[in-house]
C-alpha cells in the first residue's frame, strides 16, 4: 500500500547503514557537522 511505499526508502537507508556503519543520512550529517 501507500504506507509501505513511503517506508521503503527508510528501510533501504537502514540496510545501507547496517552494511556501511560509516554512512550517515544527509539529515544526520546536517544536524552534526562534527561527524561530516
Amino acid at each position: 500500500g501507500v504506507v509501505k511505499s513511503l517506508e521503503q526508502p527508510q528501510v533501504i537507508q537502514r540496510n545501507l547503514e547496517l552494511r556501511n556503519p560509516g554512512l550517515k543520512p544527509p539529515h544526520q550529517i546536517a544536524k552534526d557537522p562534527n561527524s561530516a
